[in-house]
């Protein structure tokens, strides 16, 4: 129950006067088949926002897709803290480590390094071949 009267605390607080960008705002993973955190920020003050992650959703929020492509450690470090929030996953457990592997793996190459590659390994030179006999 601590963890709701937070929640509300922060939702209720909202808007404050005089400080710019000021709102109260909560992101919350609700795992629960009764959508018991989904009603609880419904009866709190200000609006609701239900992003459902399924086959209908209409919001990506893929951190991979989300963020730069010129900037995969920053996309991987979000996604990582995205994922283990999601899946109830310690980061340091062998669960955490085996995502951490996962995401790395998934990463798109950035430009500089593909490019980096191709000058410092060029193709091997062709021999000619001599035709007289």
């Amino acid at each position: 129950m601590g963890l709701k009267t937070a929640v509300y605390n922060v939702l209720a607080r909202g808007h404050q006067i005089g400080k710019p960008g000021s709102r109260g705002r909560a992101v919350i993973v609700d795992r629960t088949k009764e959508e018991e955190w989904v009603r609880f920020a419904k009866a709190c003050p200000g609006t609701t926002q239900v992003i459902r992650i399924d086959q209908q959703a209409e919001v990506s929020l893929d951190p991979l897709r989300l963020f730069n492509a010129n900037s995969p450690k920053i996309a991987a470090r979000f996604c990582e803290s995205f994922l283990t929030l999601l899946l109830g996953v310690k980061p340091m457990d062998l669960e955490g480590v085996a995502l951490s592997e996962a995401v790395e793996a998934v990463l798109p190459p950035r430009t500089s390094d593909a490019t980096t590659r191709t000058k410092s390994a060029p193709p091997a030179p062709r021999r000619a071949r001599s035709s007289a006999g």
